[in-house]
């Protein structure tokens, strides 16, 4: 198994960014309010933070919701399928992976028509971050090679610019 720097890199930002969504309980337990405020707001412009569809840790809810946190935990779980070489990433093009969007496609949908009548809670609490893990763990295998080539591309920019 090759693992690559740029991999290291990618691998390093997506565990940030999932560090970052489960910062802000961690501000308020240290009384650092303020922090915790801007980083919901941050996280507001990506997520609707609906406080009874989203995880709790320290009693606060994490910055995003669970469906958007199973989304990013996933794909974040895919990156090291992805250093396994496990799949061709010739063969699996976007097309093919918005098929495992649409259990989550549907969910919203009968989530919004408020379709699951006596499974409201089931839906809150299992579906959403199931169909969230599903689509996150499937785009993750036509992302990372162009998040991996870009990466790559910047560091041998930079590596080029000291050499000169």
């Amino acid at each position: 198994m090759k693992f690559s720097f740029s991999q290291f890199i990618l691998q390093s930002l997506i565990f940030l960014w999932i560090s970052l969504i489960v910062l802000p309980p961690i501000f308020f337990k240290f009384e650092l309010e303020n922090i915790a405020r801007y980083m919901y707001v941050f996280f507001s412009t990506i997520c609707h933070q609906n406080e009874y569809l989203s995880y709790h840790f320290l009693g606060k809810k994490i910055a995003v919701c669970s469906r958007c946190f199973a989304i990013y935990f996933s794909f974040f779980i895919g990156t090291f399928f992805y250093s396994l070489k496990i799949f061709d990433k010739k063969k699996i093009s976007f097309p093919y992976v918005f098929i495992f969007a649409i259990p989550m496609c549907l969910d919203f949908l009968f989530g919004n028509l408020n379709l699951y009548f006596g499974l409201k809670t089931v839906h809150e609490i299992y579906f959403r971050p199931i169909t969230g893990s599903i689509f996150g763990f499937a785009i993750a295998i036509p992302l990372l090679p162009l998040m991996n080539d870009t990466i790559s591309q910047i560091l041998n920019k930079i590596i080029c610019k000291k050499n000169h």
